[in-house]
């Protein structure tokens, strides 16, 4: 796990790692660089991670206000430990 408190560090972190990461979870709306951003800003860096998005407001409300189209991998907030492993399990092996 590398955790970041913002869409700037995680893109910094991750330009810096040499590694495999399977699967970015950011929120849709931050500061400075919205999860969105970093989604396509990271996908350049390493093609083939997995994102899930996450956010307090409704899924159709995100597709409405954001560029983040429908079809995304999406956990609404609050969720619970047991909700975030199936769904993070979900996204990193769509075929189970």
């Amino acid at each position: 796990v590398i955790q970041a408190s913002n869409g700037i560090e995680a893109l910094e972190k991750i330009k810096r790692i040499n590694t495999t990461i399977d699967l970015l979870i950011t929120d849709i709306i931050m500061p400075d660089m919205d999860g969105n951003e970093l989604a396509e800003k990271i996908k350049k860096i390493k093609p083939d991670i997995k994102i899930l998005f996450t956010s307090g407001y409704t899924n159709n409300h995100i597709v409405k206000s954001t560029a983040i189209k429908p079809d995304i991998n999406f956990i609404n907030k609050p969720f619970s430990y047991h909700t975030l492993a199936k769904k993070v399990r979900k996204v990193i092996e769509p075929e189970i």
